[in-house]
């Protein structure tokens, strides 16, 4: 049921089909997360995990705070690409979920220490550039992993 309303917002805000076929929750320690598809707008993959796993160390509902202690990736493929304007693909993700009116609530504080990535594909194209630039470890650990937009 929770899962349903997130990609229902989802959906409403970006345009995008349904991101995921299956949720779990097992035990309130761990949220699992099949087939999550993220397409750009032109209907091109942009993110694809088979199955995210998400272990939960805390949850404070009061205080509107999760403490996760690693997300696994397991297959998950990314496509980046810029457009002729030097626009990322994913820049209508970031415009979707930007907030320029004050909160009906408090915003939820979501921390996490660990990203795990196994099998995992990362590509990348410039505007007019015809074959795929692919980055394809077979197994990358991050600890501490920050992930900054400009």
């Amino acid at each position: 049921m929770v899962g349903s309303d997130y990609q229902q917002k989802y959906v409403r805000k970006t345009g995008c089909k349904h991101p995921c076929t299956k949720v779990d929750i097992a035990f309130f320690d761990k949220v699992i997360l099949n087939d999550l598809l993220i397409e750009d707008q032109n209907a091109d993959t942009l993110f694809f995990i088979e199955e995210l796993t998400a272990n939960i160390d805390l949850i404070k509902f009061k205080e509107r705070k999760v403490d996760i202690s690693s997300i696994k990736m397991d297959r998950s493929k990314a496509f980046l690409s810029l457009d002729e304007n030097r626009f990322p693909n994913y820049k209508f993700l970031l415009d979707a979920f930007r907030n320029d009116e004050q909160p009906e609530s408090l915003p939820w504080n979501i921390s996490c220490q660990n990203f795990i990535f196994n099998d995992t594909r990362l590509g990348y194209t410039y505007y007019q550039q015809e074959n795929v630039n692919c980055y394809q470890p077979s197994k990358y650990q991050s600890r501490y992993f920050r992930l900054y937009f400009e």
